[in-house]
């Protein structure tokens, strides 16, 4: 017997099937996970698939030996404990988008990262050197990273733009509020001139 009396053969294959459902998804947006003991094996399959999927905006994951970062991945581990940055939730039944529908939420700075629960939205962070700063000519193998403060300012490598590729570019998924954040060139910081 597995868990709380389920026969084992239940669980075979389970998180294989959601890695795979993950990797091929086109419509799914918004998953609950929560509370399925979802030992650290299981939660590395599903990462595997949750890795090529860009599709699923929110997926709420307490409970189980697992985490989901600020932008959207599953790590295994140890599950946080209530009051690590983490909130017991429940995914509502009427969704509106970009908007948070308890206030006390952002109050506490509480989340559970969800982008479509706690009304995340999309940004674009551009950095144009000779614009953005008194370096025109910027080395191409210099990397630019953009960093946030909600995520404790991690380097986070800038692309160049595909029409332009003097201008460096980054789209991340950010919850409300204002955010404090600078660029780096090289590790030198840089707080952008326009």
């Amino acid at each position: 017997m597995g868990k709380v009396g389920v026969p084992d053969a239940f669980f075979q294959g389970f998180a294989e099937k959601w890695s795979e459902m993950f990797r091929r998804n086109q419509s799914l947006v918004h998953v609950d996970m929560s509370h399925n003991n979802l030992k650290v094996v299981d939660c590395e399959i599903m990462a595997e698939g949750l890795k090529q999927n860009h599709k699923v905006l929110g997926l709420h994951f307490q409970g189980n030996y697992g985490d989901i970062d600020k932008q959207g991945f599953l790590h295994s581990g140890i599950p946080k404990k209530i009051g690590e940055e983490a909130q017991i939730v429940r995914m509502q039944s009427k969704l509106k988008g970009g908007i948070v529908q308890d206030s006390r939420c952002l109050e506490l700075s509480v989340h559970s990262n969800c982008w479509v629960c706690e009304g995340w939205s999309e940004v674009r962070f551009l950095y144009t050197p000779g614009k953005s700063d008194n370096i025109p000519n910027h080395d191409v193998f210099i990397p630019i990273n953009l960093h946030l403060e909600f995520e404790h300012y991690t380097p986070d490598l800038m692309l160049a733009c595909e029409d332009n590729e003097k201008v460096y570019e980054c789209y991340r998924m950010l919850p409300p509020g204002k955010h404090k954040y600078y660029y780096s060139i090289g590790g030198d910081i840089r707080v952008a001139k326009d």
